[in-house]
């Protein structure tokens, strides 16, 4: 079975470009902005205590709001267990066991109607922390061969890489049917803000073991001021730095695109997710050279420089809180 030639660790965008596949198959084009932000990607910073490299923290909750946000382009999608049930499968011993009984029934009937099926982790070939669509059965590794979805170049401009499920997902989700809707931009202005509001908390605890928001920014602040780790330190506060820019990068995308008089009521929350948006690529500007990176890494000077960068975004965090906090009549006033 081939795999996809992948080896990025920290790539925060792999399930919006699933969902998109999704739809294309289905005969719909939908804009990938859109849905990253839906998803509120670009606010979703987190910490994972469970998780050693910090490279690879961008990968967590990423589907923290996948239902409700596929919904509002027709997508339609279901849970195969929850996610607080999900945390830490992939390191019990009895999971492969539970997954044989419980679950690949379930993504093999899916598979029989012609239902599409999500999964994150097992992948094979680097793409473990990757979301992918099961395809079809086969007879290697977890029984399940199927696809990521991977960028291929600045441009944006993505393909689809045939890989194999290694080891049991730790996540699965169907896709019970797609009937084409394009939400306005009201729509989705809200729902950005909703989601948003939730990942620069700490909302997302409980159902999926991370911290978001300024207590997330602060974790990783804490693991850059530790030199312990040498060139491995330095990938990874390289990956998180580039994966943040990108995040911030499709935001700005979106926010320009969305202004205009029927976004008019959201237009405080969009000046501020915009102005904070350059705040922070301005910030992590410097971060972007592995060789300067390297280079602040090798002194406790240089360290506590990145440390100040991470605390400015930080700030940044706290200040879109505090303003969402003042709009909460706003976003939940049904008539915007």
């Amino acid at each position: 079975m081939a795999s996809a030639a992948m080896t990025m660790p920290c790539d925060p965008f792999t399930l919006p470009r699933v969902l998109s596949d999704i739809a294309r198959h289905a005969g719909y084009e939908l804009d990938l902005d859109d849905l990253v932000c839906t998803l509120g990607l670009p606010w979703l910073f987190c910490s994972v205590s469970s998780e050693p490299d910090v490279a690879r923290w961008p990968m967590y909750a990423r589907d923290a709001f996948l239902i409700p946000s596929a919904r509002l382009f027709g997508i339609d999608i279901r849970a195969m267990h929850p996610p607080e049930t999900a945390r830490g499968l992939d390191r019990v011993a009895e999971f492969e066991q539970h997954f044989d009984a419980s679950y690949r029934p379930l993504v093999h009937r899916a598979l029989e109607n012609g239902q599409a099926v999500l999964a994150w982790r097992g992948w094979s070939g680097g793409c473990d922390l990757m979301w992918g669509r099961i395809t079809g059965a086969c007879s290697e590794g977890a029984g399940f061969r199927g696809l990521v979805v991977v960028e291929t170049g600045s441009d944006g401009r993505s393909m689809t890489c045939p890989t194999l499920l290694e080891r049991p997902a730790t996540q699965l989700y169907v896709v019970e049917r797609i009937t084409l809707k394009l939400p306005t931009r009201a729509e989705l202005l809200k729902a950005v803000i909703e989601h948003a509001s939730v990942a620069l908390g700490s909302g997302l605890a409980d159902r999926f073991g991370v911290v978001g928001g300024p207590a997330a920014l602060e974790a990783w602040r804490a693991n850059t001021l530790d030199a312990s780790d040498g060139i491995n330190r330095i990938d990874s506060c390289h990956d998180v730095a580039l994966c943040i820019m990108a995040m911030q990068q499709a935001a700005l995308r979106f926010l320009r695109r969305k202004g205009g008089p029927e976004g008019a009521a959201y237009a405080p929350v969009v000046s501020l997710f915009a102005r904070e948006a350059d705040n922070i690529m301005a910030i992590l500007g410097g971060m972007r050279s592995i060789d300067r990176l390297a280079g602040w890494l090798s002194s406790p000077m240089g360290r506590e420089i990145i440390a100040s960068k991470i605390r400015e975004i930080a700030a940044a965090t706290s200040r879109m809180q505090t303003n969402l906090a003042r709009w909460g009549v706003l976003i939940a006033e049904k008539s915007i």
